[in-house]
């Protein structure tokens, strides 16, 4: 059986667009590792999302064991981390909810007195809800859930959605999230309170590559952040055998053009695919992106800081 192992980038410090188009894998990944044989995260852990305070880094993943459900880990360096003791902290719907089967991909935003977290629930189809805490542990789910319902775009009306990514930027939330209509594509869409959301119907945003490109069968999982004036994604590509990430920029969010270097990370000589995360959080600090190899399971691992903007 093939599962994954998952190197993620914790905190990200560009100055020009080839930085984000280079990466160097941490030497001693992974930095998050499987739970103990019969834990809630024993098969595989995911999808991270990374907060950085100013002293602590702050982590939301998926754990695995026959349901995902989300956890939650705490580090000084980014590299070193502790799982907190009571996970999970995100759990299961109960039977019969929208999230009853699976709870997963985080994205979280703190406002200064609130962490917010929009999230993959699933019960046979995948929507994203929403949920808040005072302190990172303990979350209240949105009574009005899932907050963003099946459709993507005009051409795809009953897509299920999954894995968003949210920023928030002059007083309005922004979401890309992944759609399909025959092939895996990101859409958008935004808000004035993180609840209510209005897509961008007209087309998906971002596009697999031409036929016989690295990205040509499907893009998903959207990583955005907004650094220099300039919004930038990191997105799972696939050519129907491997997955690798690539690297966009847009000036609106909406049209986006793909680094002509790309894909951004490449497998190694023993990876079999690579897809990024979720914490796309951060404008300044957080980014997540994972390497995935060919291992027993999947982990979170780390890649070193670029130098800071000029």
């Amino acid at each position: 059986m093939i599962i994954f192992l998952i190197s993620c980038l914790p905190a990200i410090w560009v100055n020009n667009g080839m930085a984000q188009a280079e990466w160097d894998k941490y030497p001693e990944n992974p930095v998050l590792d499987l739970g103990q044989s019969g834990a809630w995260d024993d098969h595989s852990i995911s999808n991270p999302s990374v907060l950085f305070d100013g002293t602590e880094y702050k982590m939301w993943f998926t754990g695995f064991n026959g349901s995902m459900r989300i956890g939650y880990a705490t580090s000084k360096d980014g590299v070193h981390w502790t799982k907190y003791s009571q996970n999970p902290v995100l759990d299961l719907g109960p039977e019969g909810s929208w999230d009853a089967q699976h709870v997963a991909n985080p994205s979280v935003l703190f406002d200064g007195t609130e962490y917010k977290m929009w999230y993959t629930g699933l019960n046979m189809r995948m929507r994203i809800g929403y949920a808040t805490s005072k302190d990172g542990i303990h979350w209240t789910k949105h009574p009005e859930n899932p907050v963003l319902d099946v459709g993507a775009w005009e051409t795809c009306p009953d897509s299920d959605i999954w894995s968003p990514s949210v920023l928030f930027l002059a007083g309005e939330y922004k979401m890309w999230f992944t759609g399909f209509d025959g092939r895996m594509k990101i859409g958008y869409a935004t808000s004035k309170d993180g609840v209510h959301w209005v897509k961008y119907t007209a087309h998906p945003v971002l596009e697999p590559g031409t036929w016989g490109a690295w990205d040509d069968r499907g893009v998903w999982s959207p990583c955005v952040l907004f650094l220099a004036g300039e919004y930038k994604m990191w997105y799972s590509g696939w050519d129907g055998e491997t997955v690798r990430i690539g690297y966009a920029t847009s000036r609106d969010g909406i049209h986006w053009t793909k680094h002509p270097a790309n894909p951004a990370l490449d497998p190694g000589t023993t990876i079999m695919s690579v897809t990024p995360a979720l914490s796309s959080t951060v404008a300044d600090a957080g980014c997540g992106i994972l390497a995935v190899h060919t291992v027993r399971s999947i982990r979170s691992g780390s890649l070193p800081k670029l130098p800071d903007p000029i």
